[in-house]
């Protein structure tokens, strides 16, 4: 999809102060912020917030499932509006069948294709120069063939990207569009209406257009085409024979008109997933009151809300992005931190990112009301809030800045909005008090919990099999995974299929074309039953090694102090664009025909990659001490290496002088086709960790390598080496040998003040097919 609404302006001007304070007592869910501002703070006294929710959970038409989360993602997005400075009257709320509760908005409508047009053109009457809006849209997606006008470019494939009100129907031969959807240019053109007030717009879609299914206990928010009667061989003849182009990754919006209007506000736009990849909805814990559909889990009550709003509420409840740029950023490793594997679905952001978010504020992080409970401190805060397991907490006597500092603490356990510590170390109240003491917590230090979970096969023909892969013995020790039940949540899901045991990563398709790309990896169930065990062991190992590393890499990312210091540390790409050579998609990578200029790649977000384009990959040392560089390329299938294979015999690192007088500079290219046929495509990561010398002996970081999964399943055993002794460096390995001791730690635990030096970066590359060319 092409994003032809092109947002313009700068960053916002702010105001000279923030709300008032308002002391919250500790007895109720409190959430602080200093210098408290709203979502965006608009320039002139008499501008406003104004909002446009939608979420689509039943349909009309019963080809097109229900979804749950809809629901549940309008409710905890009305919630935080509606405490960071949004009226509630300024938040018009289409939707069906959500609870009768205090803190639960009320619809105004169905979400019908009228009711959301209407409520379009109603913040565009509406909205003034100043202005913040917010479009949300949860629910289902598709594509149908698009109608272009003459002269305008097609889009990828020939296929208009159309989102799914509640009276969507069926396609339409004779109107060639299906019945009451919104296409993307209908989208784009009512955006512009409002951005032509001087409104700054920010659309947020939930929803994606695959049209597939995970076969796993998630549900997809689109809806594949063909079953609503779009022909395959609809799709204009136009796009196959419109000149190929360098694929991006883009989300649902395109402006009727290329440029924006005069005097038009700045557009955001943050999208669920790329065109080509399905969008997920799942359970997580949940409040304790007002949700839909509200289930009792082990953990506790849980909820479905799409995967991509549950990560933007919590990237938005730490309350540490100064611009959507840093908000792309925060959702991005927070998605990773989670999904941990890399096939993981991040994330599209466009439009104007460098625009300011929650007010900027420095020193505006949350705190939460505490008290406690015997030995422990219940913190009124959780996994909405990104107080996780692991995590740790800096103790106040008080909400406001000047606050005392009584000490830390480290959360042993969380539900959705609610958290506990133990108080081991942390000072008797005065005068034996019992309460509370007037104690806030503020996140410090993000933790990163380490549980990979594999849903297995109910079959007797390989249930036995599983059993023995996964239960320590004699001779095989334990290893930190978990085994659930067939439709449980789980990281990585085994199918029986054609005589094979599949595994599939979580949000991943089963692919079982082995000339395809993304094939699925597996393993004959004819194998004897003692290797069958072992092959599936060590490639359920190979995945978990590489979750570990991944979640360990964003969560060190995520949580660190902003910057790098004296270490620069930055990824270009280089991209063929010459049409001839990208009309091949099995052509050799040499020179590139016509290069395009390099193209920064921001860490934690995805960049598109297409066959031969090139990476580079920039590291400075401006510092006083010498930096040991751990750099690692993760591919879709769990393989893990270093770039440069001689770096294998100086412990898996390079080590940067001090003060360097150049750069390391590494080169890369990216294949969809190689020798073997057809490569994996999807994310490909790469992971760096710069590491302050301490002692005059590097440590070794090859206990981190290990042969992709393909290898695994066929018997090869992962490459491995010692682990160091330094707490980061040591917290590496015990997560790459998925050490069924760790199940929760901090990646910013000091030893010798070295761990809060270390410098992590993580940046995603999205290997696109051939046909995203088009």
């Amino acid at each position: 999809m092409i994003v032809r609404a092109v947002a313009k302006g700068g960053r916002n001007r702010r105001g000279s102060g923030g709300l008032a304070c308002l002391l919250v007592p500790a007895c109720l869910l409190a959430c602080f912020l200093v210098l408290a501002a709203g979502l965006v703070l608009p320039t002139p006294a008499s501008a406003r917030n104004l909002a446009l929710l939608v979420g689509v959970a039943d349909y009309d038409e019963p080809k097109i499932r229900a979804l749950a989360g809809p629901r549940n993602d309008v409710i905890l997005l009305w919630r935080y509006l509606t405490r960071h400075a949004f009226d509630a009257a300024d938040i018009e709320v289409l939707a069906e069948g959500l609870p009768e509760a205090a803190d639960t908005p009320r619809p105004r409508a169905a979400p019908v294709r009228a009711a959301i047009l209407e409520g379009l053109a109603r913040l565009a009457d509406r909205a003034g120069p100043g202005d913040f809006v917010l479009f949300h849209f949860s629910g289902h997606g598709t594509t149908q063939p698009e109608v272009a006008a003459d002269g305008v470019q097609p889009e990828a494939g020939g296929l208009d990207q159309v989102l799914l009100p509640k009276d969507s129907g069926l396609y339409d031969p004779v109107a060639k569009t299906i019945r009451n959807a919104i296409v993307d240019n209908e989208l784009g053109a009512a955006l512009d209406r409002i951005r032509a007030k001087g409104a700054t717009v920010w659309v947020v879609i939930d929803a994606c257009h695959a049209g597939t299914v995970t076969r796993s206990a998630e549900a997809t928010r689109g809806v594949d085409s063909s079953i609503l009667g779009v022909s395959p061989a609809g799709a204009p003849s136009s796009s196959a024979t419109a000149p190929a182009r360098a694929p991006e990754r883009n989300g649902t919006l395109r402006a009727a008109d290329g440029s924006p209007p005069g005097g038009a506000g700045g557009l955001i736009a943050f999208f669920a997933v790329d065109s080509w990849t399905p969008a997920i909805e799942r359970a997580y814990p949940a409040p304790a009151e007002g949700l839909a559909g509200k289930t009792l889990a082990g953990d506790g009550p849980q909820a479905t809300f799409g995967v991509f709003t549950w990560h933007l509420l919590r990237a938005l409840e730490t309350g540490r992005a100064r611009s959507f740029r840093d908000l792309a950023r925060l959702v991005s490793l927070d998605i990773a931190a989670a999904a941990r594997v890399a096939h993981a679905p991040l994330p599209v952001f466009e439009g104007d990112l460098d625009r300011g978010v929650l007010g900027a504020q420095p020193g505006a992080v949350p705190r939460f009301a505490a008290q406690r409970e015997g030995t422990d401190l219940v913190i009124e805060a959780g996994a909405l809030q990104g107080f996780d397991e692991g995590s740790e907490i800096a103790l106040f006597d008080g909400p406001l800045p000047d606050a005392r500092r009584l000490g830390m603490a480290r959360l042993a356990t969380a539900t959705a909005s609610a958290s506990r510590a133990p108080l081991a170390d942390l000072p008797a109240p005065p005068g034996g008090r019992t309460d509370s003491g007037g104690i806030w917590a503020q996140m410090e230090r993000p933790g990163v919990a380490f549980h990979f979970r594999v849903a297995g096969i109910d079959h007797p023909d390989v249930a036995g099999v599983i059993d023995l892969a996964f239960q320590p013995r004699e001779g095989v020790p334990a290893i930190g995974i978990e085994q659930v039940a067939p439709g449980q949540p789980a990281d990585l899901r085994l199918h029986l299929a054609d005589g094979q045991i599949w595994l599939v990563p979580d949000g991943g398709l089963l692919v079982r074309d082995r000339e395809a790309y993304g094939r699925s990896v597996s393993i004959p169930v004819a194998t004897p039953a003692e290797l069958l065990a072992s092959q599936l062991r060590t490639a359920v190992w190979a995945y978990a090694r590489a979750a570990n590393l991944v979640r360990l890499a964003s969560v060190a990312e995520r949580g660190a102090a902003e910057g790098a210091g004296d270490i620069d540390i930055s990824l270009d790409r280089i991209r063929e664009t010459d049409p001839e050579r990208l009309a091949d998609p099995r052509r050799s990578c040499g020179q590139v025909s016509r290069a395009s200029p390099p193209l920064p790649v921001d860490s934690g977000t995805a960049a598109a990659v297409a066959h031969c384009d090139t990476v580079r990959l920039t590291i400075a040392n401006r510092s006083e001490r010498d930096v040991d560089l751990g750099i690692f390329f993760l591919d879709p299938l769990a393989g893990i290496d270093v770039p440069v294979r001689d770096w294998r015999q100086n412990g898996c690192i390079t080590t940067l002088p001090a003060k360097a007088s150049g750069p390391v500079v590494l080169r890369t290219t990216l294949r969809t086709w190689g020798r073997n046929g057809p490569s994996q495509i999807g994310l490909h990561r790469i992971l760096v960790f710069a590491l302050p010398r301490s002692g005059g002996i590097p440590p070794s970081l090859c206990h981190l390598l290990q042969r992709d999964v393909e290898a695994a399943a066929a018997g090869a055993a992962a490459m491995r080496g010692g682990a160091g002794h330094r707490a980061f460096v040591d917290l590496l390995g015990r997560a790459a040998l998925v050490d069924p001791s760790l199940r929760a730690a901090n990646p910013f635990e000091e030893e010798a003040g070295e761990a809060s030096a270390v410098v992590v970066r993580q940046f995603t590359l999205d290997l696109l097919p051939p046909e995203a060319s088009r």
